[in-house]
C-alpha cells in the first residue's frame, strides 16, 4: 500500500535516536539495561554449563539479547528498507552530486532533504517520501518536496547505478535548476543490495 508521511516519520524516529544514542555515549546505558533484562529473563536458576563467560552473546550482536516477540527497531522492512538503503547511498560524503548539464551546479543530500548550489543561488528543500520501489538498476518513487519559501511540489524521483558510464544518477522534476545529477561511485559494488 501507499506509505503515509506519518508512518515513514515514525520509522525514522525509531531509527534515528538509536544512532544518536551511540554517538553521544548513552549506548553504555542501553547495554546495561539490556544486560539486566537478559539476566532477569534467564533467571538465577539457569546457571550450569551454558552460563560460562565464553558462552555469552557478543555485545556487538544486537540480535542476541532481544527477547522473542519484541518489535524490531533498526530492522525496517519493505519500503522503509529500500528508503534507508537509498538514503545511505545518496547522503555519503564521498558523493559530489553534479548537474549532468552543468557540473558547476551541484547538490548536497541529507536524510531530510537537499541543498542545491548554483553559483550565488543556494536552494534548500525538505523531502517526504510517499513511495519507493526497486527498479532495474536502482530505485524510483514519489516524494513531496517543500522549498524554503513554503511552496511544495509532488514529483517522482529515480536513482540508478549506471555501471557502464561509471556513474550514479538521481533525477526528479522537483530539483530547483536541473532535473538530473550524477556522481562518481565510491565503489563498483551494487550498493543497493547492502
Amino acid at each position: 500500500g501507499t506509505m503515509t508521511i506519518s508512518h515513514l516519520r515514525e520509522k525514522w524516529a525509531e531509527l534515528e535516536p538509536r544512532a544518536k544514542a551511540f554517538a553521544v555515549g548513552t549506548a553504555a546505558l542501553m547495554a546495561v539495561s539490556v544486560a539486566i533484562t537478559a539476566f532477569n529473563l534467564a533467571g538465577p536458576g539457569d546457571g550450569g554449563a551454558g552460563a560460562g563467560g565464553g558462552e555469552q552473546p557478543a555485545a556487538t550482536d544486537p540480535g542476541a539479547l532481544i527477547p522473542e516477540g519484541a518489535e524490531p527497531i533498526a530492522e525496517p522492512t519493505g519500503q522503509e528498507r529500500l528508503l534507508a538503503g537509498l538514503l545511505d547511498v545518496v547522503t555519503k560524503e564521498e558523493c559530489l552530486w553534479q548537474a549532468t548539464e552543468d557540473p558547476a551546479c551541484w547538490m548536497l543530500f541529507e536524510r531530510d532533504g537537499f541543498t542545491e548550489f548554483a553559483g550565488d543561488l543556494v536552494t534548500s528543500a525538505t523531502v517526504e517520501f510517499y513511495s519507493i520501489e526497486a527498479v532495474e538498476g536502482g530505485r524510483a518513487g514519489t516524494w513531496l518536496v517543500t522549498y524554503e519559501d513554503g511552496s511544495t511540489v509532488d514529483a517522482t524521483f529515480a536513482f540508478t547505478q549506471d555501471r557502464e558510464a561509471g556513474a550514479w544518477v538521481i533525477s526528479s522534476e522537483a530539483f530547483p535548476t536541473h532535473d538530473e545529477y550524477r556522481t562518481v561511485p565510491f565503489t563498483s559494488e551494487d550498493v543497493l543490495s547492502w
